[in-house]
């Protein structure tokens, strides 16, 4: 991985409340971090493969999403891309010198 492949640019989120007026702190993301990102669907990644989730059975395609090393990210954020959101499951330091971060995600849809 090179700096000139990360073409594509991605926001960080992490779970954070969001104070609605009527109900009081919700559940809600926050961006913490737009970062340069390559971002590729995963070899053998089909649009339209389906999982069962608790809203329904939903297609579902996976990312791998490499960016410059940092130390904030965790499987328990997600990323926007392209207007819309993945869900983070893998964080790895590939070869552990702290130089790219290898995340791995996923991009839930609905099924019609």
């Amino acid at each position: 991985m090179t700096a000139g492949q990360l073409r594509d640019s991605v926001s960080l989120l992490t779970p954070a409340p969001v104070n609605d007026a009527r109900f009081g702190p919700q559940p809600g993301w926050e961006q913490y971090a737009q970062v340069w990102a390559c971002v590729l669907p995963q070899t053998g990644s089909k649009e339209g493969l389906e999982e069962n989730t608790a809203m329904g059975a939903q297609s579902v395609v996976n990312f791998d999403v490499t960016i410059h090393f940092r130390n904030d990210v965790s499987a328990q954020d997600r990323i926007s891309y392209r207007g819309q959101t993945l869900e983070i499951y893998s964080v790895a330091d590939p070869d552990g010198k702290r130089r790219w971060l290898e995340i791995q995600a996923k991009l839930y849809t609905g099924v019609q």
